[in-house]
This record gives C-alpha cells, structure tokens and sequence, in this order.
C-alpha cells in the first residue's frame, strides 16, 4: 500500500523527487527494522486492524490474514466493544475507510468468515449521487489510482443490513483541522445526517481522515463527542500494545496487502508509542 494513501494528503500537484521519495522509505524502512528488532512485544489481546478498498485481488490475503487471527482465538468485535474494558478473550475490531464499491462485493467475503465490521463512509462520492469530476477529485486526494468506483447509496444499506456497523468519515475526505471550525463542522454533521438519512439508524462512530495526530484537534475531538459520538478511531499504527482506555482514541494499524502475513503479524507487535508521541508519525511508515 502506497505510503500516502490514507495517512498523506495530496497539497500540491508537483511530482515528488523521486530520490527523495526513495530516500524517505529508506529511512522509515530502518526505524521500523530497528523498532521490530528491539521493540517487539508479544501481540496484544485486543486488535485493531483497518483497511481500505477490498478489491477481488485482496481476497487470498484477507481471507488469510484475518483468518490466522480468528484462528489465534480473536473474536470480532464492535467499536462499542472493543472501547469497553475485557473480561478475558481475545478481541478483533476490524474496520474499513473510505467509500468503495468491492466492499459490498465482498460481503459474502465476510459472511464465510462470520466477519462484522465497522465501515467509515465518505458521504461525498457515491456514485448515484455525485459527478465523475467529485469522484476523480475524490479519489485524487486519496491518491487511488486503482479502483476508483464507489459505493451507491443502496449498496451502503445492503452493507448495514448485513449487520455491519456505519461510521462517519466525514463528507469530503479532507484535512479537517486545516479547515476554518464552521467548514469541518459542516463536514462532519453533513456527513452523519446523510448516512442517518441512508441507513435509518444512529450512527455513532467516527475516524477523522488521514488518521494521523497531525491532521486532528483536541477543537475537533471535543465537537465530536459534543454532537454525540461515541468512539473515534485514528489510524496510528505501531500502538497495539497501548490498551484502549479512552474510546475518542482508538488506535488503529493498517493491514498491508502485498506484504507477507509474518509482516502484518509484526507490524502488531512493534510497541512504536514512545515514537508516536515524540514526533506524530507512525513508525512503521
């Protein structure tokens, strides 16, 4: 998976230097190997992994990866579950953002696997609503190049009558905290009531984009909880080992398709906290 998709958004058209590129994932490449040699910790009873698009492609690999952890003795669980303290047992909160068409294709994916997830929906591009042009921005600033077709509203309610949980993603998928308050608000609320308005039910969690410490706001956290969320989940990998004791900050780490299971399994392991909190990136890139 591309380093910026999901965690970098695009601020300028320009091509990046390309040894410049390839220096930074050198680099990153390094930290991660010095952290998962020697800041390892045996994996954490409770997960939280996430994903993006599901394509047909991904579908080995999902089955394998998620079922090694079922096979580990994890149980799925909901937001709402996994934010309430254990009483034992192994938890999995699986979770995708964004908005994708092969997610409702994969629904009989996750019915073989007896899989409920969780779904953070951009409510901005689905395809019976929304131009080609909203869709193409859309996706650029995610940087997909890849399938690029997106939920309709119909499909997303097959997705909650399925027995999966909605969240929010916001509207439009941009840097919230670089907005001024009444546009990231708007983004937010718009965003809720419209899968309300999809789904007929609550809808009570939230993941702000590009997941990372830098593009959210103690201003946004507090708005969120004011309006009513109940949880909300960042996409910081490399803190699995940090039990989950406030449910506005469910740290997440995403599962990388095209790399091995064993490389996934350490991403899981690596204790990259102290890292996070010194300088408000992943260690694991």
């Amino acid at each position: 998976m591309n380093d910026a998709y999901g965690s970098s958004p695009i601020v300028g058209s320009r091509a990046p230097d390309r040894a410049r590129v390839d220096i930074g994932r050198a680099i990153r490449s390094s930290i991660r190997a010095v952290h998962a040699a020697f800041l390892s910790k045996p994996i954490a009873n409770d997960l939280a992994i996430y994903f993006h698009e599901l394509e047909p492609a991904h579908w080995v690999e999902f089955r394998d990866g998620v079922g090694a952890l079922l096979d580990m003795g994890y149980r799925p669980v909901t937001p709402d579950e996994f934010v309430t303290p254990s009483r034992g047992g192994k938890r999995l909160f699986v979770s995708f953002d964004d908005n994708f068409r092969n997610w409702h294709r994969a629904l009989p994916l996750l019915a073989e696997l007896g899989l409920s997830a969780t779904f953070y929906v951009n409510t901005l591009p689905f395809r019976d609503t929304a131009s080609e042009a909203e869709i193409g921005a859309y996706f650029d600033r995610l940087a997909m190049s890849r399938d690029r077709q997106t939920l309709t509203r119909a499909e997303l309610l097959e997705i909650s009558a399925s027995g999966h949980t909605i969240g929010c993603h916001s509207h439009s998928h941009r840097v919230l905290s670089q907005l001024p308050r009444s546009a990231w608000a708007g983004e937010i609320r718009d965003a809720r009531s419209r899968l309300e308005d999809i789904t007929g039910g609550a809808v009570e969690h939230f993941a702000w984009p590009y997941g990372m410490r830098r593009y959210f706001s103690e201003a946004l956290r507090d708005y969120c909880k004011e309006i009513g969320f109940r949880t909300i989940a960042n996409a910081i990998p490399g803190c699995q080992q940090q039990a989950c004791v406030d449910p506005m900050n469910i740290f997440r780490t995403d599962w990388r398709f095209g790399r091995p299971l064993s490389y996934n399994l350490t991403n899981l392991c690596i204790d990259g906290r102290i890292y996070a909190a010194l300088f408000g990136r992943s260690v694991i890139g």
